[in-house]
């Protein structure tokens, strides 16, 4: 099945790199057929209908999901479009697909419809409008499905034409991303909170870049306000978050009651964590930023020790020992998110069973730009497993 993602224009790689992710998490195949600005086109192999809605309640940077119904090559006119993608839709049994699909919404033979068009990367100059598209595409669907009504305020089922340079797709709409959810949880909103907390979704957009699954065990080792455990918890994830300060792990633990979500809260040194080697499904980790962070870890006297016999900095040097120490703790093949206001230099990320997936750019404010970074961990080769090749 082919389905369309309208996706946020804030930023460049982050949308379409989540889509990839929960596709990976939920262990979908796929196939991209398209990405412009806004608008990604994949060939989902072994997923049906329900997938949109699963997707949609993980996503935070997508806006909606669409099930592509039809296709064609984009004519340059609206009536010839039109034409063309009616005649490839006309050889589908639009009332059955669409009853299958949307069976409450039409159990009454009177089911509304409404169409709406969408232009990606096309030309000023192009001629055909989406007013023209919603006008023609909605005369022939009234005509080949008599049964349908339209209701432009709340339909029960929404066609979506989306015209690119090359391309026109007819879909309907699957599923929609909740966004108030986000408004609901942003950060003035918490009882707790300090300066620079993580906006939600960017919170549940790193979640999701860690590939976790429900039921899977994440751990944040900087959990600060928790804005990342509760963004785990609400895909019902198992949360586990840990902080050096206990204001802030109480204060966290405050944060996820008032919501009525769930983690695991700790009160620890990130560079000695309590967890067994190999237990944890993934981490995201929201790095310490300024030396206030780093003087209240423990470990941060034998960091200055070790920064003043070398030519690091203590905070390098902390880097680069959390690092260590999150790959011990994440299981083979899982996935770790760094999130750091720097890049991660060569020594910081240098921990040979760490191997980077992807980095991306997130400018917050003229001050303040984070980096993300996405590291898969690579099965360790024994001896023993060399010489049993051998």
């Amino acid at each position: 099945m082919r389905f369309a993602f309208l996706i946020s224009k804030e930023h460049e790689t982050l949308p379409k790199a989540e889509v990839i992710a929960c596709l990976d998490a939920l262990k979908v195949r796929f196939t991209e057929i398209m990405h412009e600005r806004g608008l990604l086109v994949f060939d989902l192999h072994n997923a049906d209908f329900s997938i949109a809605h699963i997707l949609a309640g993980r996503l935070g940077m997508t806006h909606h999901i669409l099930l592509i119904l039809g296709e064609c090559a984009h004519e340059g006119d609206v009536k010839k479009t039109v034409a063309a993608l009616s005649e490839v839709v006309d050889e589908a049994d639009i009332e059955s697909l669409l009853t299958s699909l949307f069976t409450t919404a039409f159990s009454a033979r009177s089911a509304s419809f409404a169409v709406r068009a969408m232009r990606f990367g096309m030309s000023r100059s192009d001629k055909c409008s989406s007013a023209d598209a919603e006008r023609e595409m909605g005369a022939f669907l009234k005509k080949k499905c008599r049964w349908l009504r339209v209701d432009l305020k709340k339909p029960a089922v929404t066609f979506v034409i989306l015209l690119t340079e090359t391309r026109v797709f007819l879909c309907v709409l699957a599923a929609s991303v909740d966004k108030k959810q986000f408004q609901r949880r942003r950060p003035h909103m918490r009882p707790f909170c300090r300066p620079v907390t993580m906006s939600p979704k960017l919170a549940r957009v790193v979640v999701n870049l860690s590939r976790v699954r429900e039921g899977e065990v994440l751990i944040d080792p900087f959990c600060g306000t928790g804005g990342i455990l509760m963004e785990a918890s609400s895909i019902g994830v198992r949360a586990v978050g840990m902080d050096i300060m206990d204001e802030m792990a109480r204060g966290s633990r405050q944060n996820l009651r008032s919501y009525g979500l769930n983690a695991d809260l700790i009160v620890g040194d990130a560079l000695k964590m309590p967890f067994r080697d190999e237990s944890a499904d993934a981490i995201v980790a929201d790095m310490p930023y300024g030396r206030s962070s780093f003087v209240s870890l423990p470990s941060f006297v034998s960091l200055q020790h070790e920064a003043a016999k070398t030519k690091k900095t203590a905070a390098s040097l902390l880097w680069s020992s959390a690092m260590e120490e999150i790959s011990r703790v994440l299981k083979p093949r899982r996935t770790a998110v760094i999130i750091s206001n720097a890049p991660l230099t060569a020594s910081e990320g240098d921990v040979p069973q760490l191997h980077v997936l992807e980095e991306h750019k997130y400018r917050v404010h003229k001050s303040l730009c984070r980096h993300i970074t996405v590291l898969m961990k690579a099965i360790r080769i024994t001896r023993q497993h060399n010489i049993n090749k051998q």
